[in-house]
């Protein structure tokens, strides 16, 4: 059964593009007799208001279009955490204890991808550090032994692709243990 979901943060209001999304999914959902997902991207809590919740659920409302199905990506915070977990288990993320900086820094020329250190240490060096209470994020671990493209149809905007080499090794858990958007589910 097909299902699509709108999956917005409150961290601001609802705007003209996030309604775009919700419509199109809708629609394409309903042409396709599918389910229609909300599920509120609650994890970066300190940025949430109940101000933009409030907005995006008014928003909604007075667009009169419904969902199927409700979730708070907050609730579910097992779930990801067992997922994310496989994926370490695996060898296909990896704990990452670069410490979060203090200080705003400055971006450089050079995009940040992933930290070799950090990616290369071993199994049991990361079990130790984690078993003894030091912070860490859990990465996904992008395939950068060949310079391998991920290509895929966009209904929207056609063919799109970006080699494995270039994209970053994206958390899929903070170091307090909650998950990214990339996670969700």
């Amino acid at each position: 059964m097909l299902r699509v979901r709108f999956a917005p943060s409150p961290t601001g209001y609802l705007h003209i593009g996030s309604a775009r999304t919700f419509i199109f999914n809708w629609l394409y959902a309903r042409h396709y007799s599918g389910t229609m997902i909300l599920r509120i991207d609650d994890t970066d809590v300190e940025r949430n208001t109940q101000q933009s919740l409030d907005s995006i659920f008014e928003g909604l409302q007075w667009l009169d279009l419904s969902w199927d199905e409700f979730y708070r990506q907050s609730e579910r915070l097992d779930l990801h955490a067992h997922a994310a977990n496989e994926i370490l288990a695996k060898g296909l993320a990896y704990r990452d204890f670069t410490p979060a900086p203090v200080e705003h820094v400055e971006h450089s020329e050079t995009h940040w991808l992933f930290n070799p250190g950090m990616r290369e240490l071993s199994t049991e060096e990361s079990d130790r550090r984690a078993a003894s209470g030091e912070p860490f994020v859990v990465r996904y671990r992008v395939p950068r032994e060949t310079r391998a493209e991920v290509a895929f149809t966009d209904l929207v905007y056609g063919p799109q692709s970006k080699a494995t080499a270039d994209i970053e090794d994206f958390a899929l858990l903070r170091s307090n243990g909650v998950p990214t958007y990339h996670l969700a589910y």
